[in-house]
């Protein structure tokens, strides 16, 4: 779990307790404001270690210079201060209008990023390089851009994208179908496409 602050957020780790309670164990401050999204990576074809990438709103006038990307090798340590690198923002940002990142995903070997006002799902190679985009479908009408959460999940050969919206809250689960070169490895069903 992620919380942003103005110029720094909180990672904080949770354990279940044996009466069903979630707890908190662990907090740890991150030099990364108004953190949102957050990912873990094990794949060394993008970092040498293990690394949780953390996407940061910095609330920038120019919305195409909102996101902050910092890297954290993982495991933590036990102390509160995290020591953070940072990602080369500018292949994360091209052709947006709007860089705010709400979720990320790393899944299959591709980085999927959710950036909420451009209404975009976005997959990212190893190289940084964008693999393809989803235009996201308009749940309510006047709040397109209030998606704020997602998860890609697969149940045997199938695979499930969660979406979750703000407001009107409501979670969207979308079986996605077999893809193309086009529109990667799974693509929206006909009925989801935003075209």
């Amino acid at each position: 779990s992620a919380t942003g602050g103005v110029d720094q957020s909180d990672i904080i780790e949770f354990h279940w307790t044996s009466d069903g309670l979630l707890n908190e164990t662990l907090r740890w401050r991150v030099n990364a404001p108004n953190a949102e999204g957050i990912t873990y990576f094990d794949d060394k074809n993008w970092f040498p270690v293990p690394t949780t990438l953390i996407a940061a709103d910095l609330r920038a006038i120019n919305r195409a210079n909102r996101l902050e990307l910092k890297s954290i090798d993982f495991p933590f340590p036990r102390d509160n201060e995290l020591p953070t690198k940072r990602v080369n923002n500018k292949l994360f940002v091209q052709g947006l209008k709007d860089s705010k990142v709400a979720d990320m995903q790393f899944f299959d070997g591709l980085l999927y990023v959710l950036y909420n006002k451009e209404r975009l799902i976005r997959a990212y190679n190893q190289l940084g390089n964008k693999v393809f985009d989803w235009l996201l479908p308009v749940a309510v009408e006047s709040y397109g851009d209030f998606w704020e959460g997602m998860r890609l999940e697969k149940v045997g050969s199938e695979v499930y994208l969660h979406l979750a919206l703000d407001s009107p809250p409501q979670l969207w689960t979308i079986k996605l179908e077999p893809g193309n070169l086009k529109g990667g490895p799974h693509q929206f069903p006909k009925c989801a496409r935003s075209e």
